[in-house]
C-alpha cells in the first residue's frame, strides 16, 4: 500500500497537501509553510485514522455486512445531527462503528451522494465534510421536475406534452374540478403501461423502497385508494406532523392526502415517461353566474357524470399558460359536451375570442348599489363638473384587484401569445402599460403614422394613446367582470364645464382619493347626477359646495348674484328633498 501525495500551492501562504491510500484520501486540513509540512501533516493525519480503525477492527479482512440503503442513511443522519459543524469524512468509518457496532460500506460517498436531501457533501482540498441537510430540495422553478437517484426518487419526470393548435385526439377525461378546470389522458398515451409495470413491482415488498424524509416535489409511487391501484405521484407538501403528504397523481391530475405508508420510491424506468394528464379547460363556456369566475360545485360533478369512462374527441382550439382551451364531443352520441352542459343550466355558452379575429365581447352592466350613498373612488376628472368614479367596498374592490394580479400573472408568464396587429373599434383588448401592468382597453382608432390606438380604459374612464405592439387578445377569464368606471356628473356645476380654476380645484379635492358619493338621479338615460363628500377629517367636506363657491371669483357682480342664487337654491333644494331635478330656465 504506497502512498501517494499530491501538493500544491496556496497563494503566497505556503502549501496544502492530499494523501491517498487505496480509495481513501486524507488532507493537511490547513496551509504550511513548506510543501514537506504539508505532506507530513498530512500523513499524520491518515496514520491517526488507520490507528483507529485498527482499534475498532476495520481492517481489510473485516468484511462489510450485507446493508440496506435506507438504514445507513438513517444512521447517518443520527451522526450528523449532533454535529452542527459537520463530519468529516475519514471520521465518519470509526463514528459509525463505535455507535453501532457495523462497518460502513466502502462506496458510502457515492450512495450519500444520491440522497442529496439527507446529508450535504463538501469536498475541502481532497477531504470531504458531510453535513446534515436541512433545506428540502426543491424542484427546479424553470422545468418543473424534479431530479432523482437510480431508483426514481431523483429523476428528470418531464412535465405532460400539450398538443397544439387544431390538433384533434381520442381522450379520457381522468379528473375535474370545474369546466374551467380538468385533466384529460391520450388515449395513445402510456398510462396502462406504467400502471402495470407499477401494479407487478409493488407487489413485492422486497421490490418496494420506503421513502424515509419525503420533501416537497419528490416524485413517487403512491396508492390510489378509491381503486387500490398504485400511480406515480409528486408530493405537494408534507403534512406538519410528518406521518401523511398531500400528493398529485400526475397521469390523473387529482390531489389526494395519504399516510406515508402509502408512499415508495418510483422505479427509475418509470420516469422517462412524461406526465399522462394534459390540463384543459373548456373553450366557450361561463359560469352561469356571468359576473363571476367561480364555479358551482355541480357544474364540475355533472361535468364528470357526463364523461366517466366515455370516449371524447377533442380538438384543440387554443394553448396558453401550460393549459389547453378545448372543445369536447362524444364519440358515442357525437353532441357537445359544452351544448350539453349549457342546455342543463350548468353553463353558459361564451365564446372566447381569437387574436385579430376576435367576435366583439359584451359584459353584463355594472350592479350599482341600492343605498344611495357609495363609497368611490375617484378616478377621472373629464371637467369641472365630470368626472369618473369605482365603486370601493368587498363586493367591487376585491373582484377588481382580483382581476388586475390575475392579468398581470398571465400576461406577464405567458410572453409568446401573439400581439394584436389589427385592432377593431370598440373591441375589448388587455394592454400592456408604461408600469408593466396590464389593463383592459376598448379600441377607438388608429394612428398609422406612429403605430399606436387609442383607447377607452374601461375601468379606468379616461382615453389614451398607446402602441399597438403593447396589445393582447382579452381571455375568456378577464372578460366577465363588468367594466368599473362609472361617470357621473356634479350637481350644481352644470354649465361651468370649461372653467379650468374649477377643475384644478376639483383635481386638487377629488382626484385619486377615495370619497363618499351621495346619489341625487341615477336616471338609466343620463350619466348619475352625485354630491361629492370627503369624510376623511373630523367634519365632513362637501366639495360640490366648494366648487361652487369658488366659481364666484369667475362671474362678474353684475350678472352673478342671480345666476348664483338660483344655483344654490336649486343645490339646496335637492340636497334637503332628495328629489330628481332637471336644469330649468332661470
Amino acid at each position: 500500500m504506497t502512498p501517494i501525495f499530491n501538493s500544491i500551492p496556496a497563494g503566497e501562504k505556503g502549501f496544502v497537501s492530499t494523501v491517498k491510500l487505496r480509495d481513501d484520501s486524507f488532507g493537511s486540513l490547513g496551509i504550511f509553510p513548506t510543501r514537506e509540512e504539508a505532506e507530513n501533516t498530512a500523513a499524520s493525519n491518515a496514520l491517526k485514522f488507520l490507528q483507529e480503525a485498527s482499534l475498532y477492527n476495520l481492517d481489510d479482512v473485516d468484511r462489510e455486512v450485507g446493508f440496506d440503503e435506507e438504514v445507513l442513511m438513517s444512521r447517518i443522519q443520527e451522526l450528523l445531527a449532533s454535529h452542527s459543524n459537520g463530519v468529516w469524512g475519514y471520521s465518519l468509518s470509526t463514528d459509525y462503528h463505535r455507535t453501532f457496532g457495523e462497518r460502513v460500506p466502502s462506496h458510502w460517498i457515492s450512495i450519500c451522494e444520491k440522497y442529496p436531501n439527507i446529508v450535504k457533501l463538501e469536498r475541502v482540498a481532497g477531504r470531504v465534510i458531510l453535513y446534515e441537510q436541512k433545506t428540502p430540495i426543491r424542484t427546479s422553478a424553470v422545468n418543473k421536475v424534479v431530479l432523482c437517484n437510480e431508483s426514481g426518487a431523483f429523476k428528470v419526470i418531464p412535465e405532460a406534452e400539450l398538443p397544439v393548435e387544431d390538433q384533434t385526439l381520442s381522450v379520457y377525461v381522468s379528473q375535474v374540478d370545474s369546466p374551467a378546470d380538468f385533466h384529460v389522458q391520450d388515449e395513445a398515451g402510456y398510462v396502462e403501461e406504467i400502471e402495470d409495470t407499477l401494479t407487478e413491482l409493488c407487489k413485492s415488498n422486497a421490490k418496494r423502497r420506503v421513502i424515509l424524509q419525503p420533501f416537497e416535489g419528490q416524485f413517487c409511487a403512491a396508492l390510489y385508494y378509491t381503486n387500490n391501484t398504485w400511480c406515480r405521484a409528486k408530493i405537494l407538501s408534507v403534512c406538519d406532523n410528518e406521518d401523511a403528504v398531500k400528493v398529485i397523481y400526475i397521469d390523473y391530475g387529482n390531489t389526494e392526502v395519504i399516510p406515508l405508508e402509502c408512499i415508495w420510491e418510483l422505479p427509475g424506468d418509470l420516469c422517462s415517461y412524461p406526465a399522462q394528464a394534459i390540463p384543459c379547460c373548456l373553450y366557450g363556456v361561463a359560469p352561469t353566474q356571468a359576473i363571476s369566475d367561480e364555479w358551482d360545485e355541480q357544474s364540475g360533478s355533472e361535468f364528470l357524470t357526463m364523461t366517466d369512462g366515455l370516449r371524447m374527441e377533442m380538438k384543440v382550439v387554443h394553448v396558453s399558460g401550460g393549459r389547453c382551451e378545448v372543445e369536447l364531443v362524444s364519440s358515442k352520441s357525437g353532441q357537445s359536451l359544452a351544448d350539453v352542459l349549457a342546455e342543463q343550466g350548468f353553463v353558459l355558452l361564451w365564446k372566447s375570442p381569437l387574436p385579430d379575429s376576435q367576435a366583439k365581447i359584451t359584459t353584463d352592466l355594472l350592479v350599482l348599489p341600492e343605498s344611495d350613498y357609495w363609497d368611490v373612488y375617484v378616478l377621472y376628472v373629464f371637467s369641472a363638473s365630470e368626472i369618473a368614479v369605482r365603486l370601493l367596498g368587498l363586493e367591487y374592490s376585491e373582484k377588481y384587484d382580483q382581476l388586475l394580479e390575475d392579468m398581470d400573472a398571465f400576461y406577464s408568464n405567458n410572453p409568446q401569445l401573439p400581439t394584436i396587429t389589427t385592432p377593431q373599434n370598440g373591441l375589448v383588448y388587455a394592454a400592456l402599460m408604461d408600469d408593466n401592468s396590464w389593463v383592459r382597453g376598448q379600441a377607438h382608432g388608429c394612428d398609422d403614422s406612429n403605430n399606436t390606438v387609442r383607447l377607452l380604459f374601461i375601468d379606468g374612464g379616461e382615453m389614451d394613446d398607446i402602441p399597438i405592439r403593447n396589445l393582447r387578445r382579452l381571455e375568456l377569464q378577464f372578460c366577465r367582470l363588468p367594466y368599473q368606471a362609472i361617470n357621473c356628473k356634479l350637481v350644481g356645476l352644470e354649465g361651468a364645464e370649461g372653467n379650468l380654476t374649477l377643475v384644478e380645484k376639483l383635481i386638487d379635492l377629488a382626484l385619486g382619493k377615495a370619497l363618499v358619493a351621495e346619489v341625487m338621479n341615477r336616471n338609466a338615460s343620463d350619466d348619475i347626477s352625485i354630491i361629492l363628500y370627503d369624510t376623511s377629517s373630523s367634519e365632513d367636506v362637501n366639495i360640490n359646495e366648494h366648487l361652487m363657491a369658488a366659481l364666484t371669483d369667475d362671474i362678474t357682480p353684475t350678472s352673478s348674484q342671480v345666476w348664483l342664487m338660483s344655483r344654490r337654491l336649486l343645490f339646496f333644494i335637492c340636497l334637503n328633498t332628495k328629489l330628481t331635478w332637471y336644469s330649468t330656465q332661470w
